[in-house]
C-alpha cells in the first residue's frame, strides 16, 4: 500500500503532484527543455544522452516548428519572468501553470479556453486570465520583433 497514492495525491486541476513533486520543483515549457538539450547538445554532450532524452528532443523540436533556437531561448526566459511577476489578489501562478500557459496559449486565445486546457486557472476571474493571456502576447510579439 506504500507504492499506492491516493486521487487526492495527484490533481493538476488542484495544483497537487503528490509527494515526487513537494519542494523546489520547477515545471519546464517546450521552449525551456529545448534550450536545455540544445545546449547539451552543442557542447558535444549528446552521446550521454539516453533514448528517452532523445525522444523528448525530438519531441519539442516538433512542437516549436521551424522557430531559431535563440529566438526561442529569449521568448522562453522573457515568458518566464513576466508571467512570475504577476500577482492577483496574492495569488501568483504556480510553476505548472507557466509551462503549461507558455506551450498551449497562441495569440488569440481566451480565458474559457485557458481554463479547459488548465483547470487550475479556473481560480482567476476573466479579468485576471485576460491580463496572463495579453501578456503572453505581449512577451511573444516583443520576442519575435528584435
Amino acid at each position: 500500500h506504500d507504492n499506492v497514492m491516493d486521487d487526492k495525491d495527484e490533481d493538476a486541476a488542484q495544483l497537487s503532484f503528490g509527494p515526487e513533486f513537494s519542494g523546489q520543483v520547477e515545471c519546464l515549457s517546450d521552449a525551456e527543455v529545448m534550450t536545455i538539450l540544445d545546449k547539451r547538445i552543442a557542447d558535444g554532450d549528446s552521446r550521454n544522452m539516453n533514448d528517452q532524452l532523445k525522444q523528448t528532443y525530438e519531441y519539442v523540436k516538433r512542437s516549436l516548428g521551424r522557430r531559431d533556437v535563440d529566438s526561442t531561448r529569449k521568448e522562453s526566459i522573457h515568458l518566464r519572468e513576466s508571467l512570475s511577476e504577476l500577482r492577483f489578489e496574492n495569488d501568483a501562478l504556480h510553476t505548472f501553470e507557466i509551462a503549461s500557459l507558455a506551450n498551449l496559449m497562441s495569440k488569440d486565445s481566451e480565458p474559457e479556453e485557458a481554463r479547459a486546457l488548465i483547470p487550475s486557472l479556473r481560480r482567476f476571474p476573466d479579468e485576471a486570465l485576460a491580463e496572463i493571456l495579453a501578456l503572453i502576447v505581449e512577451c511573444k510579439v516583443q520576442t519575435n520583433a528584435t
